[in-house]
């Protein structure tokens, strides 16, 4: 499972992002380890959420982000002073535990055996 996210991150983040975001997210990732996609990924997803929730649907979103390959969008270099900042441990505690929340409704909603 480990390898399809890591392949899935690793194909959303060089192929939607300029070189050096892509470098960078790779550099956090080494350094850091998971914790440096979430915060990197919640941070995208705060400077992009009007654009995001205008989307009707996925191929609008991946088209959005297609539009950020050229690297011009002034949200996009402030990417990483976002997730140093303002995306905190607290959040990813808090986006761990409602996961494991959801994982915990989902199986008990398929009956599924413990």
């Amino acid at each position: 499972m480990e390898n399809l996210v890591y392949d899935w991150i690793r194909f959303f983040y060089c192929g939607y992002f300029p070189d050096h975001i892509a470098v960078n997210v790779v550099d956090n990732f080494i350094l850091d380890g998971w914790p440096a996609i979430y915060r990197i990924t919640l941070s995208l997803l705060r400077l992009y959420e009007d654009e995001i929730m205008f989307c009707t649907n996925l191929l609008e979103v991946s088209e959005l982000f297609e539009t950020l390959k050229s690297g011009e969008d002034p949200k996009l270099a402030s990417l990483f002073e976002v997730a140093v900042n303002e995306v905190l441990d607290l959040d990813l505690e808090l986006f761990e535990l409602n996961y494991f929340i959801r994982q915990v409704e989902f199986k008990t909603s398929l009956n599924y055996p413990k």
